[in-house]
This record gives C-alpha cells, structure tokens and sequence, in this order.
C-alpha cells in the first residue's frame, strides 16, 4: 500500500508524466491525500482505480479498471445551472395575463426539454418542443420586469454554454441551437 502526495503529483506533472486530460491510473490498495485528489480535480485528470479480480475458475488474475472520474462532479454544477435556467423560464415575475397560454404552454415545453438534456445521457436530443405559432406576449406589457427576465435567461444561457464548451464540448453544439431559436422567441415585441 502507497501513499501518493500532492508534492509527488506536482513533480510528475512537471516531468510530463502526468497531463490534463489524461488518466491517472493507481493500484486499489493505494491511498491519495486530499490534496492530491484537489491536485488531480484543479487540473482535470481523471483518476482510475486498478481492481485485481479473480475468476471463478482459478485462472490468473486480471486487471479490472474502475473510473473514478471527476465528470459527475461536473456534471452535477452544469445541472445545477440548468436547473436555474429552466426555474427562470417560469418568468416568475411575470402575472399570467402577460403572456397568451400557448406561450405558456411553449416555455413548459422548453423546460422539459431542458430536463431531459441534463441527464447527458448520449442520446440524441434533435427533437425539439414544438414551435410557437402566435405571439407569446399579451399587451400591455410591463416592460422593465420582462427586459429583466429575458436578460436573467440570456446571462444564464452564457453561463451554460461556457462550462459546456469547457467539460462537454460534444453537448454544446445541441444545446446552442435550442438557446438560439428561444431567445429568438421571448424577445421584446418589436412595436413595444
């Protein structure tokens, strides 16, 4: 049983032995500081433990590789940003007579979809919620507090995109053409 230190890990990243983006592999019995673990996490490598086991049979050992990858954690933070992004399409300081209920129905819509996005469970999310037909907002408007809105889900959809790009690039492309056409959507009426 080995301990493997923060110092050690900062000695074989500059030897180039370990890299961002690369595994790190270890023995099962094999015990890392906290440090070490923040070390690997601060610079995006992911950890994998080697469990020796044995066959039924009594033939020889093999190797089995279990993941400890830090993308749950990951993923995890990027939920919870999707989640505020679907919470802020309740428009909740919006009354329900400033919006038709198709436009209501349509913001439903997009936040189921949005939940099933999240799961980042590789399957193919073409299908998106169907388009509005009319227009969302009803007269008159009470323009500050939807200008706030809108610019909250902007914020939040920037904010999404961003750890996107940076921990699930392959989800990025899917999600900012969904941003696109709904901001496309709740904007300000032209003629208010």
């Amino acid at each position: 049983m080995g301990v493997i230190t923060e110092d050690q890990l900062r000695h074989m990243f500059r030897k180039k032995e370990i890299q961002s983006g690369s595994t790190f592999v270890v023995s099962k019995d094999c015990l890392l500081t906290p440090a070490a673990s923040s070390y690997l996490r601060e610079h995006h490598i992911p950890l994998m433990r080697e469990n020796l086991v044995s066959s039924p049979m009594g033939q020889s050992k093999q190797p089995l590789f279990e993941q400890e990858t830090l993308l749950p954690s990951v993923q995890r933070k990027i939920c919870l940003e999707i989640k505020k992004l679907k919470n802020l399409l309740f428009f909740h300081l919006l009354e329900e007579n400033d919006m038709y209920a198709e436009g209501w129905l349509y913001l439903e819509y997009q936040q189921e979809w949005l939940a099933n996005f999240s799961r980042f469970d590789g399957k193919t999310l073409s299908a998106h919620p169907p388009r509005l037909s009319g227009m969302i907002y009803r007269s008159p408007l009470q323009r500050r507090i939807l200008r706030y809105s809108i610019n909250e889900i902007e914020y939040q959809v920037e904010k999404v995109s961003q750890l996107l790009e940076a921990e699930l690039p392959a989800y990025l492309a899917i999600f900012m053409l969904w941003a696109e056409e709904l901001q496309s959507i709740i904007q300000l009426p032209k003629n208010e």
